[in-house]
């Protein structure tokens, strides 16, 4: 179970002509390691999809539109992954444990319960402050 949250895609730029998804793993986390986004949270934690598409549908029931995502020897320039932005390469963020035990606030301590389909996340309990259980999107 994954909770995303949109954001604009960003560039990040690898040496190698044989870049696998590891590599670019570690270059993401150093890359938002600086701000502190990812201080607490191990490149080999980031999970990597190879576009929209198949992020869309890594929790699909119909198992021939399952996505699952890339191992982490996949060759990105081998297998032309995440070369526009058009087909970025999703890469998913997982929940810091630290901060799910420390925040008092059910709702951002488990979302592990939250069913995401197509243009909705249903949540087992409110949206802080608001009784809003259900979350729609474009």
């Amino acid at each position: 179970m994954s909770n995303a949250v949109e954001t604009d895609a960003d560039l990040v730029t690898l040496e190698s002509s044989v870049c696998v998804v590891a590599q670019f793993r570690d270059a993401v986390q150093l890359k938002w390691h600086k701000p502190g986004y990812l201080k607490e949270i191990p490149a080999g934690a980031l999970i990597v999809y190879e576009n929209k598409t198949a992020f869309d549908n890594r929790n699909a029931t119909d198992p021939d539109k399952k996505q699952v995502p890339l191992e982490s020897d996949a060759k990105l320039v081998e297998l032309k992954l995440g070369q526009t932005k058009k087909d970025a390469l999703i890469v998913v963020v997982p929940i810091v444990p630290a901060f799910k035990q420390s925040c008092n606030i059910e709702f951002f301590r488990d979302f592990s319960k939250s069913i995401v389909s197509d243009n909705r996340i249903e949540f087992q309990v409110p949206i802080p402050d608001t009784t809003v259980k259900r979350l729609f999107y474009p």
